[in-house]
């Protein structure tokens, strides 16, 4: 996401952007090289180090800048935000261990992400309504700008192939109605509602199939629930996977079952590629993506989940017809929406901090 709002940013002639990562990686190395962003490392290990030398070298990247925008919290570099004390925005992505048990570093972070916002940020923005109303009620925030910017993608990167995939992926499901899911295997998830769901679809059919692209701690655990109801032929955990949009070809239908997501880009992919998402009542900010494209497809329990699948199953040789629908409505949370929601909040933050005045041509 922060990739992409980099590039959309650095074509738009009305921001200059540089993003500063906590690590060295051959990701970002790439992002610099080939996508023309100006790209900073700051070696930190962890966000709770408390270097000197780091320090130093992060308020002088901050004293460049006419506005800081935080993706996510790092006491370190809030620390050199307040020392620089620039116009700054703050993005809550999510991310909240809703079904986490808290710990007392838990709790520590919560104080101090309460206490730099109250202090040091200028502008709140969330990735949903969903996420919005969990951070309110965290972080207890008030007198400050808050404003929702849905995440968004380059939907015209987002393509893929089945040819792609390895032959004895095509050889199980190539010509079988395909039911998809991905993320990681994290409770949050709830790919257990999916497999129940999948396996009263396939009551008495022959010709479909489940595929889940992920991997994570509950991996052992769903796996052993597909054996358990039967599935080993027609359902596969296939695991992480870099080529995640080849898979996503293959699928007829994605179904995210997730509770409680911030946002959910998988759908957001799936749509981009003409694919139906079905999504649950309680999947946060996965129904607000759903809500103006489908609503149908928003189900509030396993058994409206299945038939869901019968439904799309029933019409698996005109599906083709409803693709150009989901692609459109993708198409309203393109990255450049995003870019143009952040400038915006951009222009917010330097309106209501005392060391700067609005103008359209500025740094972040």
């Amino acid at each position: 996401m922060v990739r992409s709002l980099a590039l959309a940013q650095s074509k738009d002639n009305k921001t200059e952007p540089f993003v500063l990562y906590g690590k060295t990686n051959e990701k970002a190395h790439k992002d610099q090289v080939e996508c023309d962003i100006v790209v900073h490392h700051v070696p930190v290990s962890s966000g709770y180090d408390v270097s000197p030398l780091a320090a130093y070298r992060i308020i002088r990247l901050f004293r460049q800048v006419d506005v800081l925008h935080f993706h996510y919290f790092s006491p370190m570099y809030a620390m050199c935000a307040m020392i620089c004390r620039k116009p700054t925005i703050y993005t809550f992505h999510g991310n909240f261990g809703i079904l986490r048990k808290k710990t007392i570093k838990d709790y520590v972070k919560r104080f101090v992400i309460k206490y730099f916002i109250r202090k040091s940020v200028d502008v709140v923005t969330y990735n949903s309504n969903f996420t919005k109303k969990c951070a309110e009620h965290i972080y207890s925030i008030c007198n400050v700008k808050t404003m929702v910017i849905y995440n968004g993608l380059n939907i015209e990167d987002i393509s893929g192939s089945a040819d792609c995939l390895p032959n004895d992926v095509k050889a199980q499901f190539g010509n079988k109605f395909v039911v998809g899911a991905c993320g990681r295997l994290v409770k949050i998830k709830r790919i257990d509602r999916l497999i129940d769901a999948f396996a009263a679809f396939k009551d008495k059919k022959s010709d479909v199939a489940l595929i889940i692209v992920g991997d994570g701690p509950l991996r052992d655990r769903l796996e052993n629930q597909i054996r358990m109801r039967g599935l080993s032929d027609t359902a596969r955990i296939v695991g992480f996977q870099r080529n995640v949009f080849d898979y996503e070809a293959m699928f007829n239908v994605c179904a995210i079952p997730s509770s409680g997501e911030a946002f959910g880009l998988v759908a957001l992919e799936a749509l981009a590629m003409g694919k139906p998402a079905i999504v649950f009542d309680d999947g946060g900010g996965l129904v607000e993506i759903i809500t103006g494209g489908n609503p149908a497809d928003i189900v509030s329990s396993v058994e409206e989940l299945t038939e869901r699948l019968e439904a799309y199953y029933a019409k698996r040789h005109k599906m083709s017809d409803e693709a150009q629908r989901l692609r459109s409505h993708a198409g309203n949370f393109h990255i450049k929406k995003a870019a143009g929601k952040f400038l915006e909040a951009y222009d917010c933050a330097l309106a209501s901090s005392a060391s700067g005045t609005s103008n359209m041509d500025k740094r972040a």
